[in-house]
């Protein structure tokens, strides 16, 4: 019992946490899972994503002279009393926060990214999406279901409680980013997916995929929000492929030459 508990808590631990070490997949536990049937796919649901300026240059820019009256202050008496007072009153701090008016930038920057705080798709989902769509086209496949499920969390006995003992497939998101220094941003993300044993307390496979945060800043908020964020949609879809594109090669890769080998074949 003790040493169930100790395997139990060491995959919850990287399936809540996000352990990011690569397994790899065993000759054993691949056989056992092309003999089973209709394995379970989830997707974590993903938190909003934060704001990342390298090197903070949006603030930077917003504090250069007049960027703050030209982008922010509104005209008329108001502005005239705010360029004249010390502080002002910042809506992301909440009800009785006061900054110094050149500090308005995190107001700024929350009210350009508020459409997209939400987006058309859940990176997870589309990730584990276009993974199924690619890992049904293989001959002889492993059977997973052909659409992912939401879950609030994906620790181990959340997993059971859902979909009772066995192997579970899990996708998410480990980093979600609006990259982007004034009013343009370009979307980007990170996925994990890992197939969960649940009746042994076992990780069978796990890999993130990887890529850099982008350089540009394509979109401006307004146009990523435009049409029902169809732009938005598009950047998250290709972004989705991309990842499943690399989780797929690395439970290949995890499985060695067996992915390529004749049914006769080790």
């Amino acid at each position: 019992m003790a040493v169930r508990s100790r395997r139990w808590a060491a995959v919850a631990a990287c399936v809540a946490c996000s352990c990011g070490s690569v397994v790899a997949l065993s000759v054993k536990d691949e056989s056992r899972l092309k003999s089973s049937s209709d394995i379970p796919v989830v997707y974590v649901k993903s938190t909003a994503p934060w704001v990342y300026c390298p090197g903070d240059l949006g603030r930077a820019t917003w504090m250069e002279q007049g960027a703050v009256e030209e982008f922010w202050m509104p005209p008329g008496p108001v502005a005239s009393a705010w360029r004249q007072a010390a502080f002002a009153p910042a809506s992301y701090g909440g009800p009785g926060t006061f900054v110094r008016v050149g500090d308005f930038w995190e107001d700024y920057e929350e009210q350009e990214t508020k459409p997209l705080r939400i987006p058309p798709e859940d990176p997870a989902r589309a990730t584990a999406r276009r993974f199924l769509a690619i890992a049904s086209a293989e001959q002889n496949p492993i059977p997973f279901r052909t659409e992912a499920a939401p879950v609030p969390e994906a620790y181990p006995a959340v997993l059971t409680k859902l979909y009772g003992p066995g192997p579970i497939l899990v996708f998410q998101t480990s980093e979600w980013v609006l990259v982007g220094c004034f009013s343009t941003y370009s979307p980007w993300f990170s996925v994990q997916g890992q197939l969960v044993d649940t009746t042994e307390g076992r990780v069978l496979w796990r890999a993130s995929c990887g890529g850099e945060f982008p350089t540009t800043f394509d979109w401006h908020a307004s146009d990523l929000a435009a049409h029902g964020g169809a732009r938005y949609a598009r950047i998250i879809d290709e972004r989705a492929a991309q990842c499943s594109r690399d989780l797929f090669a690395s439970l290949a890769l995890a499985r060695g030459d067996r992915a390529g080998a004749s049914d006769g074949e080790p």
